[in-house]
């Protein structure tokens, strides 16, 4: 008996990821997407606020789809992110660029006049 072990293959990088670095004005929830890595079945996705460390853990895990809807809404209105995704096999990882995007803010409330009825 012959028993040949194939070594696996490592996932590409995914690319068109979007939003598209540097995109502003993004609105919550924030949805995700980007082509498929070749020889990658599942995705971590990496969020943080740009000039702080990227987190050790994923802020979404093993998604086998090739987008996300982040539906929490907890990202701060008017705020720099950076982002990127992992693709991964049973064996191997393949981080895929860091892109930034921007929250977009809150529109300004301007009161100019406020009536009561009398």
């Amino acid at each position: 008996v012959l028993i040949k072990v194939i070594d696996p293959a490592d996932p590409t990088a995914v690319s068109n990821m979007l939003p598209a670095n540097g995109t502003l004005g993004v609105d919550q929830p924030l949805r995700l997407s980007w082509s498929p890595a070749q020889f990658a079945s599942r995705y971590d996705i990496y969020i943080w606020p740009e000039g702080e460390t990227q987190p050790a853990q994923p802020t979404v895990a093993n998604i086998p789809a090739i987008n996300f809807t982040l539906s929490n809404n907890s990202l701060e209105f008017g705020r720099n992110y950076q982002w990127k995704v992992v693709a991964k096999n049973s064996c191997r990882s393949t981080p895929g660029p860091i892109q930034i995007f921007f929250v977009r803010r809150l529109p300004d409330l301007v009161v100019r006049n406020v009536q009561t009825p009398t």
